[in-house]
């Protein structure tokens, strides 16, 4: 079974993107300042246990709304590849729309919670 996607226009993609990237990249220095790097998603190397404690003694409220501090990392990488994607279009004015599966986009809403 498919997934059910959402298709977006460039524009509101774009939108969409721009209001969360402050708050990620605010997430991702800050990580990053402990050794704690964003890797691609498929990428083998995975978070270690200790990692995982500091993310869920440092972000209490994005535990609380994410679930877990797995949860949060993964969405924390989910929100990097669509980023990072969009360094690899050549021409974002070529592209008439995205569509992104209704978890993607309620994990990227999410963030406006925090």
């Amino acid at each position: 079974m498919n997934p059910v996607t959402y298709t977006f226009t460039t524009e509101s993609y774009l939108k969409l993107l721009s209001s969360i990237e402050e708050k990620f990249n605010q997430y991702k220095k800050a990580l990053l300042e402990k050794g704690i790097i964003l890797v691609h998603k498929s990428s083998t190397k995975s978070v270690s246990q200790k990692d995982l404690i500091f993310i869920s003694n440092t972000y209490k409220k994005e535990i609380e709304i994410f679930g877990t501090a797995f949860n949060f990392y993964n969405c924390l990488l989910l929100i990097n590849y669509h980023l990072v994607s969009l360094y690899f279009v050549k021409d974002i004015k070529t592209v008439l729309s995205v569509s992104l599966t209704i978890e993607d986009y309620l994990i990227m809403n999410s963030f406006f919670d925090l």
